[in-house]
């Protein structure tokens, strides 16, 4: 079994850079090469690294201006890596780069051109709090779907700084965060989503790691609201008291307080005001599958719901291969799920996998209380 790579960063946002740059090196020049290698090949659009790099470019001057300190850890990770600044740029927008060039949807009666074959992520999320859980406590989670052959997950214990907390990040080599916990009991994870508004902004992971250097949930969901996004995503954040939802696209989101005790959530919008915006559910339909199924299996073990629930249920089937649990897709590149993550922000604990969570060991991390 592949076990989660933890690496430690410590000191000033370049200082932790270098650190995150030069211990993976080897994977940060591994990714850049077989992801943009991917997408030149999956695409039926003409990408090239160039194309793809021009695309990067545009987000510099917003991540510059939105989050000045992790602009400079990004400054860092390429010094340390050795790698020029433009592809640290592209890598932090891995996930939104394809969405971004997915025309809108067509006139009625004509044919959309398909979508970049091996691209997507079927991220399928939860939470869990209150009457439906068995000590009372929040839990957050997610099945993490991307190709095994393209990406390498990787465990940052980010050392608290200046007025920041201690943070458990789970990311990629390069990628400055996909979601985590900090030491002030706040998680997060996230649902890709395409939405047709997309525009030169800042991508995900940056919006992620801002809003965890927050202490206050109410910073927290700001940090994501206020974001000059690039694309969109779902957010689920868990705090020991609550657990709320924010839908985004580039311009607009819709947040949710959340007050049933069980909640899921996977690649397409649930918002009235912004489902006019969605571009993926008739190229992936899955999600609605996923989605729904989610849900019926957490009302299913309502009341009964901690971490051995938790585990069965990120390992259901239904739907195979393309479910909950999604094993090699070979019309989207052998999209899996590479790991399951899940959080219970009290306690400050992630468990976390390295592959399906049906046959992955979950190996544990804590942080300790701010």
């Amino acid at each position: 079994m592949n076990k989660l790579a933890t690496v430690t960063l410590t000191g000033s946002p370049h200082e932790r850079g270098y650190q995150h740059g030069k211990t993976l090196k080897d994977g940060v020049h591994r990714f850049y090469e077989l992801w943009t290698k991917c997408l030149e090949k999956e695409s039926p659009f003409k990408l090239t690294q160039e194309v793809l790099l021009t695309f990067a470019r545009k987000s510099e001057p917003f991540i510059k201006q939105y989050a000045p300190d992790i602009y400079e850890e990004m400054r860092g990770i390429a010094e340390g890596a050795e790698i020029n600044f433009d592809k640290v740029l592209f890598i932090n927008c891995f996930d939104e780069g394809y969405g971004s060039i997915i025309p809108p949807k067509p006139a009625t009666g004509m044919t959309r051109p398909p979508l970049l074959g091996a691209l997507l992520g079927g991220c399928t999320s939860f939470a869990a709090f209150g009457e439906a859980t068995l000590d009372g406590k929040v839990y957050i989670g997610q099945n993490y779907d991307y190709s095994a052959l393209n990406f390498e997950p990787v465990v940052f214990r980010i050392k608290a700084w200046g007025d920041e907390p201690e943070q458990l990040v789970y990311s990629h080599a390069g990628v400055v965060g996909i979601d985590g916990i900090n030491s002030a009991g706040l998680a997060i994870v996230e649902n890709t989503l395409v939405p047709s508004d997309q525009q030169p902004g800042v991508p995900y992971p940056v919006v992620v790691r801002k809003a965890m250097q927050q202490t206050r949930l109410s910073d927290f969901t700001g940090a994501i609201i206020t974001a000059p996004r690039l694309s969109g995503h779902n957010y689920i954040i868990g705090a020991s008291y609550a657990a709320v939802d924010i839908e985004t696209s580039a311009t607009r989101y819709d947040f949710r307080y959340l007050q049933d005790s069980v909640f899921g959530h996977a690649n397409h919008y649930e918002s009235p005001v912004l489902k006019h915006l969605d571009l993926l559910p008739e190229l992936l339909p899955d999600t609605l599958i996923r989605s729904g199924r989610m849900l019926q299996l957490l009302k299913a073990k309502s009341g009964e719901i901690n971490l051995e629930t938790i585990k069965g249920i990120m390992s259901d089937h239904a739907d195979y291969p393309v479910g909950i649990c999604r094993h090699e897709d070979k019309r989207h590149c052998e999209l899996g799920t590479l790991s399951t993550l899940v959080y219970r922000p009290e306690d400050r604990l992630m468990l976390a996998t390295y592959g399906n969570p049906c046959a992955s060991p979950f190996q544990e991390f804590t942080i300790p209380t701010a």
